[in-house]
């Protein structure tokens, strides 16, 4: 009887384990996207003319900057367990559009092999702030439970119900169980670019809560970056195995079995894989890192497409919320820690500076902080946390000046002090004696003992040293390389102390 207890187990255990794998490695794109033209004859000439269009479209829209309004459909309130709230797709989106710009955590580690050819792109995902009917939103809209709107067509009446309008806003539709088939454990799915689809409002992102920001790990969180991807018609690393393509040039082709995760090794042509890139699955294992340049194009074309083009427009950006007007825009508030201004540091000493913008237009209206040292521009940060470090500074006063700038061309500024120092080389004290002995903090003297003595060697700039002994105090004021000697100490404690430095040692001599 206990045997049979067991088995169950097990077999439960099997299938968690396996709905952990089949979660980084069953986005269905490809076949969603291959459905979806085998039964649309337009969109199937529209796919392959703009593929071809592509081509030479690409290169040329790379120094430009984008914004696309994004509404997120959340469909019921448990998704394995999990729940789904404003700030967690806050978070979500703040760190999709990081890997976009290439500001997640690890993109400069990436494989040398592939460093040279990284893509970043200057696009940020917002969330709407006016609906199609004018009115203020969250961008953030919650629904009943719901499910299989990731199926091709089967829910498209529901989908279509639902969706604000394809051509103003990107639609994405947060649920749990994507095909209507009872599995849970399905990442995301998405379509590339079809005016059919925009025409009936049902251009989309489907995406499971359970594997939202922090409800998984980092990495299986970026497959949202990699839907985005499909969003923007890139097509997956492996697609067709060795012999297929993505239509991408600087992308190695994969053999498909997704057996690398994060480990090197190469395809069946003997290139190297990209086992970091956001489009493949082997990286969804511990190591989604990084686009390639000519993914970044293949995007940029993207955002011409008749179907997205009208998203990034001005106009649609104010008719959103995107962009306040002028009478109405506030600027931020730029706020940074005040103990740390008028601070010193040692040279060579690396300090952070925790910068805090608020703006009364919302958290994400902020566009950019930059970070100046005297003037000149060190660092521009575009996502939360603004935190910025400052190392190897030049002995001196520095001037450290924090700037945000609204969406709505905004700005306001703050300033601190700082000074650098010399790196204080603290001084060496030793006890001298012809035959002593060492236990701790405590020092034997043996019988019949002629030289104590104790000397401070000061290799700091000019700074006071109190000694305190027996029936002994004395302060005394070095400079670099002067040696203070005291013979003839008395047993007892000592102290020798340097108030300026907070440095004080003790030593008891028996």
């Amino acid at each position: 009887m206990k045997a049979k207890k067991v088995v169950p187990f097990i077999l439960i255990l099997q299938i968690i384990a396996m709905q952990a794998i089949q979660a980084q490695t069953n986005c269905r794109a490809s076949e969603a996207n291959a459905t979806y033209i085998k039964k649309h004859i337009s969109s199937q000439n529209e796919y392959h003319d703009f593929n071809y269009q592509t081509k030479k479209i690409q290169g040329k829209g790379g120094s430009e900057s984008y914004q696309i309004p994004v509404v997120f459909h959340v469909y019921g309130t448990s998704f394995n367990g999990k729940t789904v709230d404003d700030e967690l797709i806050h978070k979500a989106l703040n760190d999709l559009n990081k890997d976009f710009h290439g500001m997640n955590d690890d993109f400069f580690s990436i494989d040398s092999r592939f460093s040279n050819i990284t893509g970043t792109m200057d696009i940020t995902f917002r969330l709407a702030r006016i609906d199609p009917n004018g009115n203020a939103t969250t961008g953030i809209i919650y629904h009943a439970e719901k499910n299989g709107y990731g199926h091709g067509s089967d829910s498209d009446t529901q989908i279509s119900a639902d969706a604000w309008d394809n051509y103003r806003y990107m639609n994405v539709y947060i649920q749990n169980d994507l095909y209507g088939n009872n599995e849970t454990n399905n990442t995301g799915v998405a379509w590339y670019p079809f005016t059919h689809m925009s025409d009936n409002n049902l251009a989309r992102v489907v995406y499971n809560g359970a594997f939202l920001a922090t409800n998984t790990d980092t990495e299986q969180a970026s497959i949202l970056t990699h839907e985005f991807g499909h969003w923007l018609n890139l097509i997956h690393t492996f697609e067709g195995g060795c012999d297929g393509t993505d239509e991408v040039d600087d992308t190695p082709n994969e053999n498909g079995l997704h057996d690398l995760n994060c480990s090197s090794g190469t395809n069946c042509n003997g290139e190297y894989v990209n086992t970091e890139n956001y489009m493949g699955y082997n990286g969804s294992s511990g190591c989604y890192k990084m686009f390639t340049e000519g993914q970044v194009d293949r995007m940029f074309a993207a955002l011409q497409h008749p179907a997205r083009v009208t998203l990034w427009q001005t106009q649609n950006l104010i008719d959103t919320g995107l962009i306040i007007s002028e009478a109405e825009n506030v600027a931020p508030v730029v706020t940074i820690d005040t103990s740390m201004d008028n601070f010193s540091f040692e040279e060579g000493e690396t300090f952070e500076l925790k910068t805090t913008v608020t703006d009364a237009n919302g958290s994400d209206d902020i566009q950019k902080v930059e970070y100046y040292v005297d003037g000149n521009l060190l660092d521009i940060l575009r996502f939360l946390p603004f935190e910025n470090e400052f190392p190897n500074l030049e002995t001196g006063q520095h001037i450290i000046r924090v700037m945000a700038y609204d969406y709505g061309g905004l700005s306001n500024t703050m300033e601190i002090t700082i000074t650098v120092i010399p790196r204080i080389n603290y001084p060496e004290i030793k006890w001298i004696s012809s035959n002593i002995s060492f236990a701790e903090n405590s020092i034997q003297f043996a019988t019949g003992e002629a030289t104590r003595r104790l000397e401070i060697k000061a290799i700091t700039d000019t700074h006071d040293i109190i000694v305190k002994g027996p029936d002994f105090e004395k302060q005394y004021t070095t400079i670099i390389d002067e040696t203070i000697t005291i013979d003839n100490i008395a047993k007892g404690t000592w102290t020798v102390e340097i108030p300026s430095l907070n440095k004080k040692i003790t030593k008891t001599l028996n």
